[in-house]
């Protein structure tokens, strides 16, 4: 049975039905995929427009019973100072005093790893505590950062899985589904940081 969405609309997609098409899979499990990609393509299309893709992610476990509300945490692989590339300091409109600090993590709930993220940021455009929190506990960007409001847009998301076309969909999903960039400016357009998600099969971790 699926799991219930907010933007579940397997009617608008289309997807429930001519997708998945190849003999050697199962009538019951071409229904599954079908779902299950609606619900991933929904999901995509949310956090594009969201101004925190944890907060959407935190719907998503709790509706899919994956986890409790508020159990998205940030896993930390690194935190660290590291060199702008020339398209970065356009990106974030940076000084030549300006440091870039890159924090990533894998965004986990319950076990189930939801994302792994490279976020770069500029340390000196958040105020102390956030950086502190940043730097020492697991909370995920987003949260630490709510209160400022940021105002979050796509730059843009590809896909691995999700279908282009004509083209099918693989009935084993790809270790990432699809991937998200993003830019978190203040209210007055000053860009705080760039994001790269790569969103992972642990999403489908529910059972159907």
């Amino acid at each position: 049975m699926l799991r219930p969405f907010t933007l579940l609309t397997l009617s608008a997609t289309g997807l429930a039905t001519g997708l998945i098409t190849s003999p050697d899979v199962a009538p019951a499990r071409q229904t599954e995929i079908a779902q299950s990609v609606a619900e991933v393509s929904a999901l995509r299309d949310e956090i594009g427009k969201a101004a925190s893709a944890t907060a959407v992610l935190d719907r998503w476990c709790v509706s899919h019973h994956m986890a409790p509300e508020g159990a998205v945490i940030a896993e930390k692989i690194a935190n660290k100072p590291v060199p702008a590339t020339a398209q970065l300091r356009r990106t974030l409109q940076l000084k030549a005093s300006d440091r870039v600090q890159l924090r990533h993590v894998r965004l986990r709930c319950s076990g189930h790893i939801l994302s792994v993220a490279r976020l770069w940021y500029v340390p000196s455009r958040l105020p102390a505590s956030m950086e502190v929190s940043l730097q020492q506990t697991g909370t995920p960007f987003g949260k630490v950062v709510a209160p400022m409001h940021l105002d979050r847009k796509s730059a843009g998301s590809s896909s691995a899985w999700l279908p282009k076309g004509e083209r099918r969909t693989a009935k084993i999903p790809p270790l990432i589904l699809f991937s998200q960039r993003a830019l978190m400016s203040r209210a007055d357009g000053l860009p705080i940081a760039y994001v790269v998600e790569d969103y992972q099969r642990g999403l489908l971790g529910f059972a159907p």
